[in-house]
């Protein structure tokens, strides 16, 4: 369930925003991975980046102090300067047209058709030299198959009208499409659906406990 609000709320709405602003403007997209800051103080189990926290990567280790409580790690020092940097490219040129710093991953200008976003991240078992820009891997962009739900399939159901469904001999004159996306309503009703199928589950395993009780009853 976590994953599946996660994706409606979030990735479908970012990535439909996307690729609505990359084809008219010079946009560079990048995917935050970072582990191992919980502004909650461990309040709270989560599991990968929080929203906003490449925030304190980008103003430092004071605010990493006073946030967190905590000094950067090697590994998150390190990530904080590359951020730094590219931030700094951005108000110097207005984009990254260049490597200037001789990363091993090129930060090209966003394409829907590519899908070339950067990764930022690093990982606590490799040492502090290790790159921390990557290339998108199978696994990121397997989740754009999942959001094809929200940004293709409900779009598309919510728009069939009477008006569209037209006799066989006739040539259809295609699909209207909107840009209103059913993301909340759509959602609503998945969730009432799980909600109805536990519902109905709890109701099975107590008929199945009382059919039990009923049979050692009969026994003795």
């Amino acid at each position: 369930l976590l994953e599946f609000y996660s994706d409606c709320m979030f990735k479908a709405p970012h990535f439909h925003q996307l690729s609505y602003i990359a084809e008219p403007s010079e946009v560079y997209a990048y995917q935050f991975q970072q582990n191992g800051i919980d502004l909650l103080r461990n309040s709270f189990n989560i599991s990968g980046a929080g929203h906003g926290t490449e925030l304190i990567y980008l103003f430092g280790p004071t605010l990493m102090q006073q946030i967190v409580g905590r000094r950067f790690t090697p590994n998150e020092d390190r990530l904080s300067v590359t951020l730094k940097r590219l931030w700094v490219e951005f108000i110097r040129q207005g984009s990254v047209r260049t490597n200037p710093y001789s990363y091993v991953t090129v930060w090209r200008r966003y394409n829907n058709d590519e899908d070339n976003f950067i990764v930022l991240k690093t990982n606590n078992n490799q040492p502090p030299q290790q790159s921390v820009i990557h290339y998108p891997s199978t696994e990121d962009l397997i989740f754009r198959h999942r959001i094809s739900l929200w940004n293709d399939l409900l779009p598309k159901l919510h728009n069939i009208t009477n008006q569209d469904i037209i006799p066989a001999k006739i040539e259809p004159t295609g699909m209207h499409l909107t840009t209103d996306q059913p993301y909340r309503s759509a959602m609503y009703t998945l969730i009432a659906f799980v909600i109805v199928l536990l519902i109905l589950l709890i109701i099975c395993v107590v008929l199945l406990k009382r059919r039990a009780k009923e049979r050692e009853r009969d026994l003795f």
